[in-house]
């Protein structure tokens, strides 16, 4: 009698065991965004313009990347899954006016961060109210 208990007892652990992964698609939830880079796949009022590649990169309390024109660098913090970033200072350069707006306009929602979740493959950034406003792809860049 003692084996059906233990196959019971072991069939009811793989079952809990199993309901106590993580609910990503991946399951390779990130723990912190430092030494993460990548490149923007969609963005709440940025309309990316074809060949233009915005990106960043957190590294060591810095982001960095491209917002399509110029390159940008700012600090940030994070704790838990809220962060916040400094005000991102900018090249010059200027470029054809879609892509200048879509470059404020992706600056303006990077600097509104106040959330992010990610996994290996994906980052995705929201606002104070929750409202997600950029989501990445990860790169190597």
């Amino acid at each position: 009698m003692a084996k059906p208990l233990l196959s019971a007892g072991l069939l009811i652990a793989v079952t809990l065991a199993a309901g106590c992964g993580d609910d990503d698609d991946d399951g390779n939830a990130l723990a912190s965004l430092d030494g993460t880079s990548s490149s923007l796949a969609e963005g709440e009022g940025v309309t990316i313009p074809i060949e233009v590649t915005m990106t960043v990169a957190f590294a060591g309390g810095t982001a960095s990347g491209s917002s399509g024109c110029n390159r940008f660098t700012g600090t940030y913090e994070e704790g838990g899954r809220s962060v916040t970033s400094g005000p991102l200072a900018t090249t010059r350069m200027a470029c054809a006016d879609e892509v200048m707006t879509a470059e404020h306009a992706y600056l303006a929602a990077l600097e509104s961060a106040s959330s992010w979740s990610a996994t290996d493959a994906e980052l995705v950034v929201s606002d104070a109210g929750g409202a997600e406003h950029l989501r990445y792809e990860a790169s190597s860049a």
